[in-house]
């Protein structure tokens, strides 16, 4: 069990300094193209004003909170996770369970590759794309409240969510890495591979029962992507 824990928290230790890197990475690319651009123009006088009329530390405001807010967070998350690890909680019941946490964004990606093709209604868009995350995520909950311990539901439901989020966005940045020139896509993919690789085994630790009648880690792909197929198996362990 102590060895869980500390996979665990070895596992929290890579994931912030990943992020770390990341938005070292960031900051070193806005630099550079911050001095590469011409000089903008002068910004008119009645702009000028609104600016002093405005608050000045409300951006600073906002970033303290989003701040709070991540680390009440991650907190959350991690307190979840070394629960359902030491099998005080049950984060994932099953593989179905953690199908339903991969879909609340998977399936909103997928409906957005459709609308490339197939054009509809703002209206119908926006209930295409979020009316089935609410599904799964009631399904998730349904799962959360068969899984016994009720009192740490909440906190069990953010901890699955957000690691079906996390996970989810690490094989998006696989797959199809994000940046404005190939080095930065390679850092990012790169990024988003160690990241994989570390929350593979602890997703696993977390799933109790090793079956699902809809999902199984079998339906992730491996062809064309290096690592992918560790993924797969260590899911499956």
């Amino acid at each position: 069990m102590k060895k869980i824990i500390s996979l665990i928290l070895i596992g929290f230790f890579c994931f912030n300094s990943l992020v770390y890197a990341y938005d070292s990475v960031q900051a070193n690319d806005s630099s550079t193209e911050k001095q590469e651009q011409v000089t903008a123009p002068p910004i008119p006088i009645d702009e000028k004003a609104k600016d002093i009329i405005s608050d000045p530390n409300s951006n600073i405001k906002q970033k303290d909170n989003a701040k709070l807010y991540g680390s009440i967070l991650l907190t959350i998350v991690i307190i979840g996770t070394i629960a359902g690890a030491m099998r005080k909680t049950v984060i994932f019941l099953d593989f179905d369970d953690l199908g339903y946490s991969f879909g609340i964004l998977a399936v909103p990606v997928a409906m957005l590759f459709i609308f490339n093709f197939i054009p509809v209604m703002e209206e119908l868009k926006l209930i295409l794309l979020t009316l089935p995350s609410l599904i799964l995520i009631y399904l998730a909950a349904q799962k959360s409240w068969q899984g016994g311990v009720r009192l740490m539901m909440p906190i069990v439901l953010i901890t699955k969510v957000t690691w079906g989020v996390l996970f989810i966005l690490a094989i998006l940045n696989i797959l199809n890495p994000s940046g404005k020139n190939a080095k930065q896509r390679r850092q990012n993919r790169a990024l988003a591979m160690i990241f994989a690789m570390v929350a593979t085994p602890i997703i696993a630790r977390l799933v109790v029962n090793k079956e699902g009648r809809f999902f199984s880690p079998d339906m992730i792909s491996k062809r064309g992507v290096s690592g992918v197929s560790n993924i797969r198996n260590g899911l499956k362990k």
